[in-house]
């Protein structure tokens, strides 16, 4: 039972801690600066840059006005970007916290009552020196070839087919004449 009790606890944690992951993927995402904002904010500096040049004398005014042209054209394309990100639905965090819950707790009662099939639940494990001990007895008890063949059921020998058989025969070879490519016939 304390197998049981120590799988559960770590299949539960693990599942958490992905949960945790996820909800913190998406909260980071949705509070981050977008790159339309991150580059209207970087173009604003640039036209500071382009004020502050002119007045040092590193560029000429006809240079400058153009300079704050192209940036300001890079701004309204920048901006215009911003308005058509904000317009998008964004799914909330809370649906996909909630999937994940749902999903580990699926996946993790999935297991445990898979096992409850498929598995051997209530079998205890054996030490070494007790599956080598059954392992002999096993080995010493086997049946000898001769009483192992006459074990299996009688077939009739190569000569001797029942009609059955040769029309089952008759019946695969007409189908794979009829199908070629067909892999399983071959």
């Amino acid at each position: 039972m304390t197998f049981w009790i120590i799988t559960s606890l770590l299949a539960f944690v693990t599942a958490g801690l992905l949960a945790l992951a996820l909800w913190r993927g998406t909260g980071s995402r949705r509070d981050a600066e977008s790159a339309a904002a991150y580059d209207l904010r970087v173009y604003r500096d640039q036209l500071k840059d382009v004020d502050r040049d002119l007045a040092r004398g590193v560029i000429a005014a006809g240079d400058a006005e153009r300079i704050r042209t192209e940036i300001s054209r890079r701004i309204l394309a920048a901006d215009a970007q911003m308005q058509s990100e904000s317009g998008g639905h964004q799914a909330p965090s809370k649906i996909t916290l909630g999937t994940a819950v749902i999903a580990g707790a699926v996946l993790i009662g999935g297991t445990f009552l898979l096992y409850r099939d498929l598995g051997a639940p209530g079998y205890g494990d054996l030490a070494l020196s007790q599956r080598l001990d059954s392992a002999d007895a096993m080995r010493a008890n086997r049946p000898s070839q001769a009483t192992a063949e006459e074990s299996t059921p009688k077939q009739p020998p190569f000569g001797e087919l029942t009609e059955e058989y040769i029309a089952l025969v008759q019946q695969l070879r007409e189908t794979v004449a009829e199908r070629p490519n067909d892999l399983t016939g071959q």
